[in-house]
């Protein structure tokens, strides 16, 4: 039986977990700079703590994604059985996000009969059952069903997939801002939602599904300050600079924008929704600067 922490003890919780974490601005300058280190070779240097190692057990590389899905998966269902609500919902609605994307590419997939729901955190696994197999998936994940109509437009249905992701998100967040203020991690958590709804539009471009398409588009209601907004607006400008010069680097550009505004939320006194936010907006760009290092214990890489 797990025992819910109180909020000062899931405070204390997620800082040793914070501090345990990889300094993700390192890791994105070994990607940058395509240095050949691996899993192994970062734990030796001090760039990942001792607990990273299951990651190096791995034998075939065809097994590397569902060992890092594995690994965070366990992370994100451990941290989800210490936490009180509403900060449990919160975890358990933001953690969606690492499988979204996956739900996105399969819906619009032309040969659905090749695919598996395979490679992903299991967090939206029903929902890609659903594209694939038609199995109806559990009443929680049903408001995502209704964007996945078949006349939609690709824009309608991304749109609509990260509408309906940002609603659950604020939903527990309108939840804690009766216990603490939201307000710096509803206005990071916009920016980053902002910034995945943009990067579904533009794989969609860069794969011909999408001719035309207005970066500037604007989702949810006004409550977001207007400066998180250009903000983003002006960025997804250079972004696109960015993915025409080097598609891998995406990830590294993108984390670097929201780093210096990020690194507030770990420095508001005792806000456990702050720091919360900070720890899962860090492991989504954690997770592919890992697979970069787990990627490189094999010599064809």
């Amino acid at each position: 039986m797990v025992f819910k922490l109180t909020r000062e003890g899931a405070y204390g919780y997620i800082s040793i977990l914070i501090a345990k974490s990889p300094n993700i601005i390192t890791l994105s300058n070994i990607v940058e700079a395509d240095e050949s280190i691996d899993i192994e070779t970062a734990i030796s240097k001090g760039f990942l703590n001792p607990g990273y190692s299951i990651l190096t057990h791995v034998k075939k590389i065809s097994d590397v994604d569902n060992s890092i899905n594995s690994f965070y998966r366990d992370v994100f269902n451990r941290l989800m059985d210490f936490m009180p609500n509403p900060y449990r919902v919160y975890v358990k609605y933001f953690v969606e996000v690492f499988d979204l994307d996956r739900v996105v590419s399969t819906f619009f997939s032309i040969d659905k009969s090749r695919l598996e729901s395979k490679n992903t955190m299991g967090f939206l696994e029903p929902l890609i059952e659903y594209v694939i197999y038609g199995k109806k998936p559990p009443e929680d994940l049903m408001q995502y069903v209704v964007c996945l109509d078949r006349e939609r437009k690709v824009l309608d249905t991304v749109k609509c997939l990260v509408e309906k992701y940002i609603g659950r998100v604020t939903q527990s967040l309108d939840q804690i801002a009766v216990f603490e203020s939201v307000t710096s991690s509803y206005g990071l958590f916009h920016m980053f939602s902002q910034l995945r709804l943009y990067r579904y539009i533009m794989n969609s471009k860069l794969l011909g599904e999408a001719k035309y398409v207005e970066y500037r588009y604007r989702i949810g209601k006004t409550v977001v300050p207007q400066t998180y907004v250009y903000k983003v607006g002006e960025f997804i400008e250079k972004l696109m600079d960015y993915a025409e010069k080097n598609p891998l680097m995406i990830n590294v550009y993108e984390y670097r924008f929201l780093h210096e505004l990020l690194d507030t939320l770990k420095y508001t006194p005792h806000s456990l929704i702050d720091r919360l936010t900070y720890f899962l907006i860090n492991k989504y760009y954690e997770v592919p600067f890992i697979r970069y290092l787990a990627l490189h214990s094999y010599k064809w890489c």
